[in-house]
């Protein structure tokens, strides 16, 4: 376990690091490009087409956002869940 003193001494730590953080994202018509603001003052531009693959592919996005609304809960999936408890749980899936 770490010590509370420990732990102070770490954030000390991580609030002196100066990496550098994105802080915005834009895209620049004038000259085509992508760019990035990083908190140091730093601008990285690069054009659009660079970018193809560099936050994976539209199926991995696809799959990414479908985890995403999969996990949000509400009422009618709360419910049909209780439903489908009462009936002994998720129907089983056919062999086709």
């Amino acid at each position: 376990m770490v010590s509370a003193e420990e732990f102070d001494k770490a954030n000390q730590r991580a609030a002196q690091r100066q990496d550098p953080i994105a802080v915005a994202v834009r895209y620049d018509r004038r000259i085509s490009r992508v760019v990035i603001s990083l908190n140091t003052g730093i601008d990285i531009a690069f054009p659009p087409h660079a970018a193809q693959g560099f936050l994976g592919s539209e199926k991995w996005a696809a799959a990414q956002f479908g985890k995403r609304g999969g996990s949000v809960t509400n009422e009618a999936k709360a419910a049909a869940s209780r439903e489908n408890g009462r009936r002994g749980g998720r129907p089983r899936k056919v062999a086709v």
